[in-house]
């Protein structure tokens, strides 16, 4: 008798996709799967079809494979990221930052810089203290309102950061551990967030090992000029994205904050927010 079939629906702004299939292995993996962006209902754009192959598992779209794995862990490191591309290149009339989102009550500070930054410690740390979470790597803006769009993937996080923030780990699935590091679902840190908030502020975080927390203003073309290095689709917006940047740069107060503890640099945030 075969297996019933089962679909997951998912929402990254107006993009929307399912994840499909008929084996009940896959189902578990595939519901891990952007789990953070549950869709509400509406038709999918896109369908991806999770299936066992010879050797392994593999999502394909239509015809096209966009994704394979030797094992469930390896398959679900390679969807996720295929998803993110995938979604990406069909999200491209907002301007994508590399950026962490918090909100709070409909007001959103960007968290803006490259890998190693501090960025996913902080947002974590944020939603630990009631911040909800739009996502902890990419934003996306909305260049007519200027709003911040939720983008929720998984947050990767390491040993160390799992350690400091999240010592009681909740149950994750095996699929979702790789070389000591978790994806970890934002449906488990922080309240649900709207899907889109006006955004107040800019926040370029700078972790330094041991330090204390120390906060520098920024100045508007500094800000412009950090936002512009961590813009992922530049290129294709031309002058528009120059003239959005500094439209952001000019509407919302920009500091540097350097920290050797996200908790310590959270507080400090939330106190200044109010």
């Amino acid at each position: 008798m075969a297996a019933a079939g089962w679909s997951f629906l998912r929402q990254i702004a107006d993009h929307r996709f399912a994840l499909e299939g008929d084996d009940p292995l896959l189902r578990e993996v595939a519901a891990e799967l952007y789990s953070g962006a549950a869709g509400a209902g509406g038709l999918a754009q896109l369908r991806y079809r999770c299936q066992r192959t010879t050797g392994g598992f593999a999502l394909h779209r239509g015809r096209r494979t966009v994704a394979r794995g030797a094992t469930l862990g390896r398959f679900f490191q390679e969807a996720e990221w295929a998803l993110t591309h995938e979604s990406l290149l069909r999200l491209g009339g907002y301007l994508q930052l590399h950026a962490g989102t918090v909100a709070r009550q409909g007001r959103a500070l960007l968290l803006v810089g490259p890998p190693e930054a501090g960025k996913t410690s902080l947002t974590l740390a944020l939603g630990l203290r009631g911040w909800s979470l739009l996502g902890d790597e990419i934003a996306l803006i909305d260049a007519p309102s200027l709003e911040v769009l939720a983008c929720r993937r998984d947050l990767i996080l390491r040993p160390g950061t799992r350690a400091l923030l999240f010592p009681e780990t909740p149950t994750i699935p095996e699929v979702k551990w790789a070389e000591g590091n978790c994806y970890l679902s934002p449906r488990l840190v922080g309240p649900a967030p709207a899907g889109r908030a006006e955004l107040v502020g800019l926040v370029f975080p700078v972790l330094r090992l041991g330090a204390g927390v120390a906060r520098q203003p920024l100045g508007r073309a500094e800000a412009a000029r950090r936002l512009l290095e961590q813009a992922m689709n530049l290129g294709d917006w031309g002058a528009a994205g120059m003239e959005l940047v500094g439209r952001l740069a000019e509407r919302c107060p920009a500091v540097e904050l350097a920290f050797g503890d996200a908790r310590q640099a959270a507080e400090e945030i939330s106190e200044v927010q109010g």
